[in-house]
């Protein structure tokens, strides 16, 4: 199933490495489709992607080293926003 996430982050150039740096992690589970942000702001990270499920996302976002990737690399975990996307 594809969605789109959107993000806040600290700072894009800092989140970009540190998701860049967590990619083999994703292989095998997510097929990035699109990675940027909003023109206005980057720090507004928009991301398309192919996943499993929306459940096994939740769970790969719960794992604690995952976890841990993200609160390092700047999200506002309340920030996020997942939506399911159709064809």
């Amino acid at each position: 199933m594809k969605v789109m996430m959107q993000v806040e982050c600290r700072d894009w150039d800092h989140w970009k490495k540190a998701y860049d740096a967590h990619a083999p992690a994703r292989v095998g589970f997510q097929q990035d489709i699109f990675v940027g942000h909003e023109a206005e702001n980057p720090n507004n990270v928009v991301l398309i992607v192919e996943i499993p499920s929306m459940e096994a996302m939740q769970e790969f976002m719960q794992r604690p080293d995952n976890a841990k990737v993200i609160a390092d690399s700047g999200v506002n975990v309340e920030s996020i926003k997942v939506t399911p996307l159709a064809d």
